[in-house]
């Protein structure tokens, strides 16, 4: 009589499921489980870039919404507001009343920046009315607002921009940052200062120094945005299509480093100065790595918090003591910096844009700066066009 196939031999090594079909053997399993990792591996790229795309994208938003408030500021005050504010006492320091505040160690004297001027041009009343300005950023009628997280100041590439800037841990005499208290919210973008230092007159070239036979005016330092002065749209001579009014920067490593912090008026944290070749070439160009680059308060203190000087540029944040008078551009994406022009256009500057020293004789047609050192000053003739950055 014929056998049924039901009573068939199975082989050694092989089950059969509950409904009678082959199972899996541990083997397959394996195989499976392979194929599924190198699919992973090979989608994980892929996703990462995708999510970095996205991040970068949110970022020129940013810039593309402040371009638009900055320029509502114009349309209203017929230029753009100055990254910072200096007063002596409760009158505006003007370019014959030294303000030795600005060549001294941090001070509670901190006045409004660009970025608070210009809050009620970008939908921001609100926030702007909590401000008390006739008092000092550091006083505590002005804590609620000055700790307020700003998303349009925010690039979420930025890991590090959810720690608060906290001055009340600092220490090192002179260096010391006691004195801007605790809780400032933090800030990716930073107003084209110039090239020459956050400075009136102890740290040469003298950047806030903005009478017309000072330093801030020479063709070879003036930026945008100064420091209690700034230029109109028709002051920026070499063009709006080629003169950078925003750029991007990084914050703080850790909560007692002052760099991104969107109130705060001083170099790294919301202004850019001396970040050029024409100045000191140590703190010169996007995302600038060299040992001793940004000179900022409380350099040291940061550093021994971080590993050391040479782990603190391996990380991209280079920096040295000073009194937060010079600081470039930084940003966390690959390859470079977002920055906004002054005609309201966001590119992508690479770090590999040259950053070399000026060749020729100023004031005669051979002086040639530097592509980035053109694209921050504005009114040095030397035009600049996107292929070249």
């Amino acid at each position: 009589m014929k056998r049924s196939g039901r009573n068939r031999s199975v082989p050694v090594g092989t089950r059969r499921g509950a409904a009678g079909g082959r199972a899996f053997t541990l083997v397959e399993l394996l195989v499976v489980v392979a194929i599924i990792g190198i699919l992973i591996a090979l989608l994980l790229p892929a996703i990462q870039k995708a999510r970095s795309a996205a991040r970068k994208t949110a970022c020129k938003n940013n810039l593309h919404q402040l371009g638009i408030g900055l320029h509502n500021y114009h349309d209203a005050k017929k230029r753009f507001p100055p990254s910072s504010k200096w007063k002596d006492g409760n009158r505006l320091v003007d370019a014959g009343n030294n303000p030795g505040l600005l060549d001294s160690s941090p001070t509670a004297q901190m006045s409004e920046n660009w970025v608070i001027m210009t809050l009620p041009y970008m939908e921001q009343q609100p926030l702007y009315d909590q401000f008390n300005l006739d008092a000092y950023l550091t006083d505590s009628a002005n804590a609620v607002a000055r700790r307020t997280a700003l998303p349009v100041m925010l690039c979420a590439e930025d890991s590090f921009n959810t720690t608060m800037f906290s001055g009340t841990g600092g220490t090192g005499g002179s260096a010391g940052i006691g004195a801007l208290g605790s809780d400032w919210a933090r800030g990716n973008y930073a107003a084209n200062g110039g090239l020459a230092n956050l400075s009136y007159s102890s740290r040469p070239p003298n950047g806030a120094s903005w009478a017309t036979t000072r330093d801030w005016n020479k063709i070879e330092y003036c930026g945008v945005m100064g420091a209690n002065h700034a230029l109109s749209i028709p002051e920026v001579t070499d063009g709006a299509s080629h003169t950078i009014l925003v750029a991007e920067i990084r914050c703080g490593v850790t909560k007692l480093d002052s760099r991104g912090v969107w109130a705060l008026g001083v170099a790294g944290a919301s202004a850019l100065w001396g970040h050029g070749a024409i100045n000191d070439t140590s703190c010169n160009g996007p995302n600038c790595n060299q040992l001793g680059s940004d000179k900022i308060w409380q350099c040291g203190q940061i550093q021994g918090s971080f590993g050391g000087a040479n782990a603190l540029a391996a990380a991209g944040m280079s920096c040295d003591n000073g009194l937060s008078h010079m600081a470039t551009a930084r940003s966390m994406h690959d390859g470079g910096i977002h920055a906004l022009f002054v005609d309201s256009s966001v590119h992508f500057i690479g770090d590999y844009v040259d950053v070399s020293r000026p060749t020729g004789t100023l004031g005669r047609p051979d002086w040639k700066p530097s592509v980035w050192d053109r694209l921050n000053l504005s009114r040095d003739g030397k035009h600049i066009e996107p292929d070249s950055y």
